[in-house]
């Protein structure tokens, strides 16, 4: 374990080790980034974690808030009725548990 000091968030923060393998490509571009750009590989290797982590957590809320976007979206649509109340009759019969209430 690792404890180093952020010095833009002014918080000390707790590192742990992890092994990763890469493919000598990765390696080598990895080299060639830091190299180029002064950081070291480890830093390079956390910041491409962070931005996974951030892609993933604006997945995630993109879904839901697409999901939110969808509600009342046909509200205005007067031809739903009979094929609405088709697709409910179907379901019923075939999941009558979970319409039993």
């Amino acid at each position: 374990m690792y404890y180093v000091y952020a010095k833009a968030a002014r918080l000390e923060t707790t590192m742990r080790r992890a092994q990763v393998f890469l493919r000598d490509d990765q390696q080598q571009s990895l080299r060639s980034i830091a190299s180029c750009t002064g950081r070291k590989q480890s830093d390079l290797i956390r910041q491409g974690v962070d931005l996974m982590i951030e892609q993933e957590q604006n997945r995630v809320h993109d879904w839901k808030q697409a999901l939110r976007n969808t509600k009342g979206l046909w509200k205005d649509r007067e031809d739903m009725g009979e094929w609405q109340a088709s697709i409910r009759r179907d379901l019923t019969l075939r999941h009558k548990s979970l319409f039993s209430k």
